[in-house]
Parts: structure tokens; sequence; C-alpha cells
């Protein structure tokens, strides 16, 4: 059965698939037109530095940080090159009393990103210089985790709608070659 995290991302949704228990970005139209029914609705869930899940993502590789009266963790996932910028992302989870946020950063490089109207509004992608980012939802966390394990690029794309691999023209204004040259794992 098909979840929704009901994100807020315009014509975008993240969607949880209790079969494999992949979460994906996918465009709601293109589950209409397929037929596929959403069963129901996830609550994004909190993480506070008190929670176990902290525990338990500290002891998955995070590494944990303090800063500002924050606690935060945060473990690279991977680094790609675009033939004239590099890109790493990393997941960074921002566990405090009152706020709690886990949100997936792509380092851009040298590049600063400009996004365009479709990044901005449709997928909730913010530019801050050369980071992107965007929230994403704890489960999303664990099934990325997973494909990292398993080196699978391909589907780390997959579960981004392609937008921070070789459709990445869609959301950044004038970015060039789409052609992904080199993936490393091992950061």
């Amino acid at each position: 059965m098909f979840y929704s995290f009901n994100s807020g991302a315009g014509n975008y949704d993240f969607i949880y698939d209790d079969t494999d228990k992949s979460v994906e970005l996918v465009e709601l139209e293109k589950l209409r037109k397929l037929g596929v029914e959403i069963a129901g609705t996830i609550d994004w869930k909190r993480v506070t530095y008190k929670d176990s899940i902290y525990g338990r993502l500290e002891m998955l590789g995070f590494r944990e940080y303090e800063g500002y009266n924050i606690r935060y963790l945060e473990l690279d996932i991977c680094k790609w090159s675009f033939p004239d910028t590099e890109f790493k992302m990393y997941i960074h989870v921002v566990a405090g009393k009152d706020c709690s946020r886990i949100s997936l950063n792509v380092l851009t490089g040298n590049k600063i990103c400009v996004l365009n109207k479709f990044g901005r509004t449709k997928l909730k992608v913010v530019s801050l210089g050369d980071i992107l980012k965007m929230y994403i939802p704890l489960e999303m966390v664990l099934y990325i985790l997973n494909l990292r394990t398993k080196q699978d690029f391909n589907g780390l794309m997959r579960c981004f709608n392609n937008f921070f691999g070789s459709d990445i023209d869609k959301i950044i204004v004038d970015f060039g070659s789409t052609e992904i040259t080199v993936v490393d794992w091992n950061m």
C-alpha cells in the first residue's frame, strides 16, 4: 500500500511504499494517471535528542555536533560530478527541544545555485548559496541509508525524481551539462 506524507510540495509529495519500505518524491498527477490509490497519510515525526531514534541514528554512523544551543546529526551519503561541478549529499538532523528538522543537503561545490520557479514553488527546495536543501521525512532517511549501503546511485536519484541528477536543470537556472561523470561513496 502507498501512503502520503502531505508535504505541501505542490504537485509532488513523498510517497511511502510499505511493501519495500521505499520513500520517493513522486509527481501526484502520474500516480493519478496510473490509478495508484493512496491508502492514507503519515505524520512527519519529530526527533529530539532524548528520542531513541536519535541514538539509533548515531549507531548508524551519524556524527553529532552542537552549536547555537541545538544538537544535530550529520551523515555523508555520496559525491557525484557533473562536467563543471561536484555535488555532495548529506543528511542533516536537527533535534532540539523546540524544533525538529530533517533535511537532505546537497553541496554544489563553488556553483551558486539560482532556483527557477519550479524548484522554489513545486518542490520546496531552498538554495542557500552553494547548498540545496529539501526537508524529508524520517522514513526517507532509513530508505536512503539502505540505498547508500547498496551503493545504488540510480535508486538514490530516483527517490528524488532525478532532480539532483539528470534533471537538475529543471530546478536550477542555466545549469549546463547534466551528464554525471563520477560517483563516489567513499567520502
